[in-house]
């Protein structure tokens, strides 16, 4: 797995931001929908969430919940050991990290891993700062490069181990 991206809860805008921006950023090779999700997993992209319930929004979820997701998140991560592990928001990463952040590539790994983390700003409809596809998208431009870096590390680290 190349990139897990991590969202609030099953609630998923996919069809607005994420399918659009996924293929116009060179994340994946074809159009997406909201129906096309399925296919992620076949690019490499993973999809989760920190808490597994059904919610309208992430105000529906306490911060406890969160809490509470962040031990199991960090276990599959662990156990998919994906190239990148992207956070929908810098809400979700805030309450998992316990500290503020910036939009963009953290100084710190997903806890006990090597697995770098990238905050994209939320792809809600509701996010204001960032209100439309076009406004996203250098974000999932950024990420690809974070995802091609570490691909070309792994690469030469596999390379290197057969020589």
């Amino acid at each position: 797995m190349y990139v897990i991206y991590v969202y609030y809860t099953l609630f998923i805008n996919f069809h607005f931001i994420q399918g659009p921006c996924l293929f116009e950023s060179g994340l994946i090779p074809e159009k997406f929908s909201y129906q096309d999700d399925i296919k992620c997993p076949s690019y490499g992209i993973g999809l989760t969430n920190i808490v597994m319930r059904t919610t309208r929004g992430s105000s529906d979820l306490s911060r406890k919940e969160i809490k509470d997701g962040v031990e199991d998140l960090i276990s599959k991560i662990k156990r998919l050991k994906p190239l990148v592990a992207c956070f929908n928001g810098k809400g979700i990463y805030e309450i998992f990290s316990r500290s503020k952040c910036e939009i963009g590539n953290q100084p710190d790994c997903i806890p006990g891993t090597d697995v770098p983390v990238y905050v994209m700003p939320s792809t809600s409809g509701r996010t204001m700062t960032y209100p439309r596809a076009s406004d996203k998208l250098r974000f999932f431009q950024e990420l690809k490069e974070l995802r091609d870096a570490r691909k070309a590390m792994l690469a030469n680290t596999v390379a290197e181990d057969n020589t």
